[in-house]
């Protein structure tokens, strides 16, 4: 687990293929490499589907969906795949700005997003 006073991301396997990473708190420049670090770690080490939950997320900039960008990259070239639960809020917002939305399956919760990865 990564922690600063307002920043965490939390790893939880939750089957054999399937990795959910919980993120909390705010995803700026001074948090991305400690957002990066353990999803592209996770997206490198042969985990064939990877859930980011951004639901308890207050705010993410354009460094944040670079992230999100790259490890889906990661896991693609490896077979893998990834989506992304974001419900609402700032996360939502500037996915669905950007156009990522689609692009990187995002779902409303843990349970779409186990769907959308089989």
């Amino acid at each position: 687990m990564v922690v600063r006073a307002d920043f965490a991301v939390e790893r939880e396997a939750l089957d054999d293929s399937t990795t959910l990473a919980r993120v909390q708190g705010e995803i700026d420049m001074a948090t991305t490499p400690e957002l990066a670090e353990p999803l592209l770690r996770l997206a490198e080490s042969g985990t064939r589907a990877l859930i980011v939950d951004l639901t308890a997320v207050t705010f993410m900039g354009a460094s944040g969906l670079h992230v999100l960008e790259q490890v889906q990259a990661h896991l693609r070239r490896s077979g893998g795949a990834l989506a992304v639960v974001a419900p609402g809020g700032i996360p939502l917002r500037v996915l669905k700005l950007t156009g990522a939305e689609r692009a990187l399956g995002v779902v409303d919760s843990v349970d779409a997003a186990r769907a959308r990865l089989g």
